[in-house]
């Protein structure tokens, strides 16, 4: 099968989950970025080196245009009986053609990764995953994070969010402790809690060239004034093509007031 754009039916046995849902949600007029949804043979094609598959890869990248971000989306990846939530792969801010091509590739790969196998065989799921790959226009956000349409602790009918400045990665990765609000059903604000962070992600544009040699480790601030901090590479000013992929990290420091609400 070939890609296909967010605004058709998508079947999940061809396309997985993340991207069947993205496309019930643009199709119920809903503001998902748009993009395109790579089926699981197209995926598995483009991972066995065919040239068609990645000259049609290359081709969906010129018409969509940078930045782009490529997510995963496996067949039963979630469901009432599994979620592979941060088992598989999601690259951010891809401004090139190689690159795309190498996060379909990583995400591909990461359907296999031991702790993946290892979770389907717990479950005694199929062995051999099916995994599609979605591809949309990465939003450039200030503040990003998740909204629960019920309490996931409890159940209760209520909306729960949370939140941190940058993008949604830092929040998903478990990076920090995002704020935390609980609202009724009729969007009035029932607790709000302040997060913690030492960092946060954006997606600035790249403008140097420079080898993968000059990343740095994250800064963390200290009383004493930024010191390396270990986790995620980032790159300090200058940053390669390779380093294009990642997320750059920054001190909380050039962000807003973290107690500041995202809710106003």
């Amino acid at each position: 099968m070939k890609p296909s754009p967010l605004n058709e039916q998508l079947e999940e046995c061809l396309f997985g989950g993340k991207a069947a849902s993205l496309a019930a949600a643009t199709r119920a007029h809903l503001p998902v970025p748009a993009g395109v949804a790579l089926p699981i043979g197209f995926v598995d094609a483009v991972a066995a080196g065919d040239a068609e598959a990645r000259h049609q890869l290359a081709a969906i990248f010129r018409t969509l245009g940078a930045p782009l971000v490529a997510r995963s989306s496996a067949v039963g990846e979630d469901s009432k009986e599994a979620t592979f939530a941060g088992q598989y792969v999601t690259r951010l801010n891809l401004r090139s053609e190689p690159q795309l091509i190498d996060a379909v590739l990583a995400i591909s790969d990461s359907a296999r990764s031991p702790s993946a196998l290892a979770y389907r065989e717990r479950l005694r799921l199929p062995r051999e995953p099916k995994m599609g790959v979605v591809i949309q226009h990465l939003v450039d956000a200030d503040t990003a994070g998740v909204l629960f349409s019920r309490n996931p602790i409890n159940g209760s009918e209520e909306l729960v969010i949370e939140a941190a400045w940058g993008l949604g990665e830092s929040v998903v990765a478990g990076l920090l402790t995002p704020d935390r609000f609980r609202l009724k059903p009729d969007g009035a604000v029932v607790e709000r809690n302040a997060g913690f962070a030492l960092t946060t992600i954006s997606s600035p544009p790249c403008t140097h060239s420079c080898s993968a040699a000059t990343r740095s480790s994250p800064v963390a601030t200290t009383s004493s004034g930024p010191s390396p901090a270990t986790g995620s590479t980032y790159c300090s000013g200058e940053r390669s093509q390779q380093s294009q992929t990642q997320p750059l990290l920054l001190p909380i420091a050039k962000a807003p007031d973290k107690g500041r609400s995202r809710l106003q």
